[in-house]
């Protein structure tokens, strides 16, 4: 697929039956990989990848996978908030494993400017998707081109793509 660099956070080794991560394909080389356990029980992680920018500045990508239970969930995504307010430009993504409708995730994207919460792209089950628990959120800074569910099943859940781009005469070093 021709990405030459890759990182994966194990969240949950299970040995040779399996093991839960995060992960990150790039074509671009990033300045920082950034790992984070999110409170509560182990087994859930973020990461961050950060990218130089031309006008001096970083794009941060977050790559999450939070937890099952609303109250562990709303621990991790005030963590989450903390972690990225330091990011101008911003992407957040992954399985929040909750829908457009919590209270915790309308407030991660109240407090930190996040936009493209979704309603209608549905990700969950992969076989029949009736459900948002997939969710890729940028920045103000940041403009969202097309946002789609793909038609590939690979597992559970099926992939989200958006297409972004940063303000103009702004590029990724």
């Amino acid at each position: 697929a021709q990405f030459p660099f890759w990182y994966r956070q194990v969240n949950r080794n299970l040995g040779k039956l399996a093991q839960h991560s995060n992960g990150v394909l790039s074509r671009l080389r990033p300045a920082r990989v950034i790992e984070h356990k999110l409170p509560g029980l182990p087994g859930r992680g973020a990461v961050i990848v950060e990218m130089n920018l031309s006008n001096g500045g970083v794009l941060g990508v977050c790559i999450l996978h939070l937890a099952l239970g609303w109250r562990a969930r709303g621990r991790q995504l005030r963590h989450i908030t903390q972690l990225i307010e330091r990011y101008p430009y911003l992407v957040v993504m992954g399985d929040f494993n909750c829908d457009c409708r919590s209270h915790s995730l309308r407030q991660l994207a109240r407090e930190s400017g996040l936009q493209g919460l979704d309603c209608e792209l549905k990700t969950f089950p992969s076989w029949r998707p009736r459900r948002n628990l997939d969710h890729i959120l940028v920045s103000g800074s940041l403009r969202i081109l097309e946002v789609e569910v793909l038609d590939y099943v690979f597992s559970d859940h099926l992939p989200l793509s958006m297409t972004v781009a940063l303000p103009c005469g702004v590029h990724v070093l």
